[in-house]
């Protein structure tokens, strides 16, 4: 390869990055609310997040973010356990996004 390829093909890689970098910055802020769970018999962090995900989220995140939230280490679940979850609001623009009908053991706060 001579140098003008090299540097025609560096330029094109530094834009396609500069152009994600602007994209991910003028996205909107995700939006979410949370809501308590009570753990049952046979939950686990992994069954509560894929339950809730109704934006299509990696679970790895949710369950992180359980954690979090919660101060607890969702391998060590309770039964009767209250939990706080995020409740991811679908995209708009995402027309494959899962909807999912609520569970009736999620207390809403009302």
């Amino acid at each position: 390869m001579n140098i003008k390829k090299i540097i025609t093909i560096g330029i094109i890689i530094l834009f396609l990055f500069v152009i994600m970098i602007i994209k991910e910055r003028m996205s909107p802020p995700e939006t979410y609310h949370m809501e308590t769970y009570i753990v049952q018999d046979g939950d686990t962090a992994w069954t509560i997040a894929s339950r809730n995900n109704t934006a299509n989220k990696d679970i790895r995140e949710l369950i992180y973010y359980m954690e979090q939230d919660n101060g607890i280490n969702a391998g060590y679940l309770q039964i009767g356990q209250e939990v706080k979850i995020r409740i991811y609001e679908n995209k708009k623009s995402d027309v494959n996004a899962v909807t999912s009908t609520p569970d009736s053991r999620i207390d809403k706060g009302t």
